[in-house]
């Protein structure tokens, strides 16, 4: 398989307008068959971001993954106008491969506004990216630093990340790339030492985004587990930067399930 690691982002996250507020994806990148749900998010996102003045900034991101995505195959996304108002934008985005809906966004999106700031959470105290080493763990177009080198492949909470091939300050395309990268890794290893071939895959996804960020600056995320009850797992998300300002949080709910034990039959 080729290096799927120095792919520019814009590839996998950039959508084609097909017009009437309908788009459709450029391209999929996957070391599976299924589509990774943080690219679909991204690329919805794009879409929605599309018809919206660009004074707007997103700040809240709500979705919800409904079927499995077909990674050879496009994906159509149907943007809502929902509300264009004076201080904020409302946007709901469903995606269909054919006739299947497979995923569902709701993003809002404000008008950037002068205001009181108040950060109360610290950054982790963790070596900085350039004393971390390469992760285990790999994410198409990620650059990923781990400040915690035990962390196996598949089972990171923490670490640094930036794009490996520059992104540039547009807010947007940070918007949409850290959507996609808040989806890929999860707090489900603080809840249970899981096999590597259990099943997990995102069931409903949330960010929201408090400052302005840059990724080519580096990005510090965090990832917590709160819960694990009937197959669902739910864990929240914390997001850095390289100076420590806290510019997004996520929360995710994700399917768990073990490996099927087979019983031979005599």
């Amino acid at each position: 398989m080729a290096d799927l690691s120095s792919v520019d982002l814009r590839e996998i996250l950039g959508v084609s307008p097909a017009g009437n507020d309908t788009y459709t994806s450029n391209s999929f990148l996957s070391r599976a068959r299924t589509i990774d749900g943080g690219q679909i998010a991204g690329q919805a996102l794009n879409a929605a971001l599309d018809g919206v003045d660009i004074e707007f900034e997103a700040h809240s991101i709500h979705a919800s993954f409904i079927a499995a995505g077909d990674s050879t195959k496009p994906v159509q996304y149907l943007v809502t106008r929902d509300r264009d108002g004076r201080s904020f934008a409302t946007r709901h985005v469903t995606a269909f491969q054919g006739d299947v809906l497979i995923f569902r966004m709701f993003a809002s999106f404000q008008k950037v506004e002068d205001g009181d700031d108040v950060q109360i959470l610290p950054i982790p105290d963790t070596p900085g990216p350039e004393n971390s080493p390469q992760s285990m763990a790999k994410l198409i177009g990620f650059d990923i630093r781990d400040p915690y080198p035990v962390q196996a492949a598949g089972k990171v909470t923490s670490a640094w990340a930036k794009p490996v091939i520059t992104l540039g300050n547009d807010p947007r395309w940070n918007a949409s790339a850290l959507i996609y990268l808040s989806d890929m890794f999860n707090g489900l290893p603080d809840l249970l030492d899981f096999p590597n071939d259990s099943f997990q895959t995102s069931l409903d996804h949330a960010l929201w985004l408090h400052r302005p960020f840059v990724l080519d600056d580096w990005l510090m995320f965090t990832h917590l587990g709160k819960t694990l009850a009937s197959g669902r797992s739910l864990f929240t998300g914390e997001y850095f930067n390289s100076a420590g300002v806290h510019v997004a949080t996520s929360a995710q709910e994700m399917l768990y399930r073990p490996p099927r034990v087979s019983h031979a039959t005599s």
